[in-house]
């Protein structure tokens, strides 16, 4: 039975794929410098200065375009991403930097009293959500999100 267009799915390489892209940058850049044109009438300099932007954009598009081309002749194919810190269970972690204002704001008065409160945390649950459950040492455990901590050391 033969699927109609509509369903048919096109197997492309990352590179067509950064081309099509590109050509949809030609394609804003176009629709930009119509709606210019058409405001030119009101001689606002400004108008004129975007049109010269319009310009010097899709003259850096071409260049890029160019550099695409040139990445699918040479059949370059890009690496792979690598894959994303996963916490488990027994990682040391500890709140990073960018979040220590944010739990200190949350935990102001135990961190008087253990001021090492947000290092040295062991992962002791993974939750589906996306969040962390962490315990320093004994003390009660608390939920951090995956993005707010970074690796200390890992489960042996």
């Amino acid at each position: 039975m033969a699927r109609d267009k509509k369903n048919q799915y096109r197997h492309t390489t990352p590179v067509t794929r950064l081309r099509r892209n590109v050509e949809k940058i030609f394609r804003h850049a176009e629709l930009c410098r119509d709606r210019l044109e058409v405001w030119k009438r009101s001689e606002d300099p400004v108008v004129e200065q975007a049109l010269v932007t319009v310009g010097l954009i899709e003259q850096q598009a071409r260049q890029l375009d160019d550099q695409v081309v040139r990445l699918d002749v040479a059949g370059f194919i890009p690496p792979h991403r690598t894959p994303a810190w996963q916490p488990m269970v027994g990682d040391v972690v500890k709140v990073a930097n960018a979040y220590l204002d944010k739990y200190g704001q949350l935990y102001e008065k135990i961190l008087k009293d253990d001021p090492d409160m947000l290092e040295n945390l062991v992962v002791t649950k993974v939750l589906d959500s996306g969040e962390v459950l962490v315990r320093r040492g004994k003390r009660t455990p608390f939920v951090v999100r995956k993005s707010h901590i970074v690796l200390v050391s890992r489960a042996e």
